[in-house]
């Protein structure tokens, strides 16, 4: 059977993620944390909060990250 899954080199990284301690906090957008690491998947990529929000700063609800994404 083919490999369906879309970015699955993405997914096999979020799985390594997963293994070592990081845990899904939601799920739109997809948002990993470890602590007071956090780390979102916006169109493909694995974006990490503090280079849209600034160091410190804590990310939006999913509504507020929809409503920037346009």
């Amino acid at each position: 059977m083919q490999e369906q899954r879309y970015l699955p080199a993405l997914r096999s990284h979020i799985d390594s993620l997963l293994s070592k301690g990081w845990a899904i906090v939601d799920r739109t957008p997809l948002t990993l944390q470890n602590g007071r690491k956090r780390y979102l998947v916006m169109h493909g990529m694995l974006i990490s909060d503090g280079l849209l929000w600034g160091q410190g700063a804590s990310a939006p609800t999913s509504q507020t990250a929809d409503y920037a994404a346009i």
